[in-house]
């Protein structure tokens, strides 16, 4: 009901067969029950009182109460919040909780047992450390017992799962701080006290391991899923199960086809008993990792393997070419509809290829751009006016790599292609979005005719038809733009790199019409290469880009506020210890989010 970004976070499906969600949007967190056919039963945004509120967790319980933890910002902290619907959708107690050192605390998984008692798991800010925390109310919501895991390393503690018992014991999967490095843990927390029973670290080789889920059996069999850390593959499938005393049944790990990142995100015994795990590949012939989906017997013997990949022959949909994936992406809000675009090869060139899917993953329709030399996609968009998708990127034409932008309607009908070239020379766009009123803006570089390239954004109409309005920048030898963001006074942003004779400084500036508010470098001088990947902008008109900065050793991820006159307002590296560097940049009511 906020009118901007809802996020789902849980499903869970009662004995009626309804379904039930939870995330957040709006800075409240959300739940929905549906029937059978997907009309909505009733629903709930919920806010606590004084700031953000999420749900990442769900159950419903055999008289079809639900149940939503998450997070709710009080007073002084964010605190674990914990609320019990009954089936007709009134709030029948809510309860928080505030970790013992005061800070944030985040639940993620709730479980309830036969007598309707509830169980919160999380983690949050313990006496030294942040901890797991496991909380236990009646079905009344009365508190009856907080228990605390702090993992050997004593540093950061995870927990997303918990399961329970036939007797209410928990278990939980947990990552937990071993001090050089991560451990796959399995705690279990006491029904009558909370304490800790016993907790089980897998016996990995040291690389960091993981563990994202986990099932228990009414006897309190339990099996958790994640992954392990490897010296030369990046991480493998890891399962392991243990009994009711943590006494270890067997361990397992699965490495994939392309010998690299292998993940277990979700696991779940069966009705035989059977321990069925499964997660995510690399593989060796695909461009993305494959689905991996692996049973296991009581003994740990292997029943089946599938696998599950999509393909699109020699495609190189979605490719990130520059350091910038999103870009090469864009969803529909009011369809549901993905549309994803780069290059495919048609036997004896490159051309531009865009793919649309619906809400549940089925090609509607693939489109290609042949303009008879090598076409290249790397940016798309849908237009506010039109419901166009527009793709840029690049094409040969005449003699010259040209700046391509093409137009489809909604059934992936080409409707417009336009190439130009601002100096007679190279030209590329890297990225692509579309203001209020329907002016197309595409961002990238262009070739001055010495060798060297500027900075530009080129308008085009709503049929692609030059506006003539290009705004260049020339600062040095090469400058590149890869990412754009337009606000609702259609104010633009750019964000790239420009290159001074011995090192790349990251470049944002913003674009009012045809002219520069403000231009702005980061980095100079500090003799490594910095860049700017990703620029978005808050409602009243500060910038804040994702990039990558030197440190004087190794590469950082940072992110920088710039105020809406230009200047830098904060920066904030994360160094993980080596190269580190963001491509990709969020922004909501409250925080920023970066990837990389």
């Amino acid at each position: 009901n906020s009118g901007g970004t809802d996020t789902l976070y849980a499903v869970a499906v009662d004995a009626s067969d309804n379904v039930y969600v939870v995330g957040s949007g709006g800075g409240d967190a959300h739940i929905i029950c549906y029937d059978t056919d997907g009309n909505v039963v009733w629903s709930d945004d919920y806010d606590g009182g004084f700031g953000n509120d999420f749900g990442y967790g769900l159950a419903v319980d055999a008289s079809g109460n639900a149940y939503m933890v998450g997070t709710s910002a009080q007073l002084t902290s964010s605190d674990y919040m914990t609320v019990k619907y009954d089936s007709s959708g009134t709030v029948v107690w809510d309860e928080f909780y505030d970790g013992v050192g005061t800070g944030f605390d985040q639940a993620y998984d709730v479980e309830v047992d036969g007598s309707g008692n509830v169980y919160t798991a999380g983690y949050g800010i313990g006496l030294t450390s942040q901890d797991v925390i496991v909380v236990k109310y009646d079905s009344g919501g009365a508190f009856q017992w907080a228990g605390y895991y702090d993992g050997p390393g004593a540093g950061g503690d995870f927990c997303y799962a918990i399961g329970l018992d036939s007797t209410g014991n928990t278990y939980a999967a947990v990552r937990a701080s071993g001090g050089a490095t991560n451990l796959a843990v399995t705690a279990r927390f006491n029904v009558a006290t909370g304490a800790v029973d016993w907790a089980q670290p897998y016996a990995s080789g040291g690389f960091g391991d993981d563990a994202y889920s986990i099932d228990v059996t009414a006897a309190g069999d339990n099996v958790i899923g994640g992954l392990v850390g490897t010296a030369t593959n990046g991480s493998d499938f890891l399962a392991v199960r243990r009994d009711a005393a943590g006494t270890l049944t067997w361990d397992r790990t699965y490495n994939g086809t392309a010998n690299s990142t292998d993940n277990v995100y979700g696991v779940a015994f069966d009705s035989s008993g059977n321990a069925i795990v499964s997660g995510q590949s690399a593989t060796a012939t695909a461009p993305t990792p494959e689905g991996v989906t692996r049973s296991y017997d009581s003994g740990g013997n292997v029943n089946w393997t599938a696998t599950l990949v999509g393909s699109a022959g020699m495609s190189e949909v979605g490719s990130d070419f520059i350091p910038a994936a999103r870009h090469a992406m864009v969803a529909d809000n009011s369809s549901g509809n993905v549309y994803v675009t780069g290059r495919s090869d048609n036997g004896s060139n490159w051309d531009a290829v865009t793919v649309a899917y619906n809400s549940s993953g089925t090609v509607l329709w693939t489109a290609t751009y042949d303009g008879g030399g090598n076409d290249v996609a790397y940016g798309i968009a849908i237009s506010p006016t039109t419901g166009e998708i527009i793709i840029c990127g690049q094409s040969f034409s005449g003699g010259i790599n040209q700046m391509l932008a093409v137009g489809y309607d909604a059934g992936g009908t080409q409707q417009w292609a336009t190439v130009l070239s601002a100096n007679g020379a190279d030209d590329i766009g890297y990225a692509v979005a579309v203001d209020g009123t329907g002016v197309i803006h595409i961002a990238g570089n262009s070739d001055d005719g010495s060798g060297a390239t500027d900075f530009i954004v080129v308008q085009l109409d709503d049929m692609g038809g030059d506006l003539g309005a290009a705004w260049f920048s020339d600062r040095n030898d090469e400058d590149v733009l890869v990412d754009i963001y337009i606000d609702t006074t259609n104010a633009v942003y750019v964000t790239g790199y420009t290159f001074d004779g011995s090192e790349n400084d990251l470049f944002a500036a913003r674009i009012v019409g045809t002219g520069s508010d403000w231009e702005q470098t980061y980095g100079v001088g500090n003799g490594g290469d910095d860049f700017g990947n990703s620029i978005t902008a808050d409602n009243v008109g500060n910038g804040y880009i994702a990039g990558t900065t030197y440190n004087g050793t190794d590469t950082d991820a940072i992110v920088i506020c710039m105020e809406e006159f230009g200047t830098v307002f904060w920066s904030t590296p994360f160094d993980g210890g080596n190269d580190d560097g963001a491509n990709d940049i969020l922004l909501d009511n409250s925080s920023v989010y970066i990837a990389g």
